[in-house]
C-alpha cells in the first residue's frame, strides 16, 4: 500500500518534469537552428557586399545596394534568403561575363609579361572602377 501510494507520487511528479525537459530541449533547438540560419545568412550578406563592390554592372550594383539599405535586410527572413540567393547569383553570373571578356581581350595581347601583368592586376583590383580602369588601360595598349 505504501509502495503505491509512492508510486503514484514519483508518477505525478515525473510527468510534469519529462514535460518541462522536452520543453526546454525544443526550445534549445529551435534556437541552434535560428542562431545556423542567422550566421549563414549573414556570410549570404556580406558575399553580396562584397561582390557588388566588384561588379562593373551598374544596374545590378545598384539593385544590391538598394536591397542592402532596406532597414529589415539585416535580418533574417526566407523571403531576404530568396532575395540575396538571386541577387548573388546575378552578380556571378555577372563575373562569368566579365571574366570571359577580361579574358578575350587578354588573348588579343601578343606579349607573356603583359598578359601577366593585366592578369594579377586585375586579381587585385579591390572595387570595380579599378577593374574597369585597368580594363580601360588595356585596351587603351590594344589599339596602339
Amino acid at each position: 500500500m505504501q509502495v503505491k501510494r509512492i508510486n503514484k507520487i514519483v508518477l505525478s511528479l515525473s510527468i510534469p518534469l519529462i514535460a518541462v525537459s522536452v520543453g526546454i530541449t525544443g526550445w534549445a533547438s529551435h534556437n541552434i537552428v535560428q542562431k545556423y540560419y542567422e550566421t549563414e545568412y549573414s556570410n549570404l550578406r556580406n558575399d553580396v557586399i562584397l561582390l557588388s563592390k566588384k561588379t562593373i554592372s551598374e544596374k545590378i550594383r545598384k539593385n544590391a545596394n538598394s536591397f542592402l539599405s532596406k532597414n529589415n535586410a539585416k535580418i533574417y527572413t526566407k523571403e531576404n534568403w530568396n532575395s540575396l540567393s538571386i541577387l548573388k547569383e546575378e552578380l556571378i553570373q555577372e563575373f562569368k561575363k566579365e571574366e570571359k571578356n577580361i579574358n578575350d581581350a587578354i588573348k588579343k595581347i601578343k606579349s607573356p609579361i603583359t598578359k601577366n601583368t593585366l592578369k594579377n592586376r586585375l586579381k587585385n583590383a579591390k572595387t570595380f572602377q579599378e577593374r574597369q580602369a585597368i580594363l580601360t588601360e588595356a585596351s587603351k595598349t590594344l589599339k596602339n
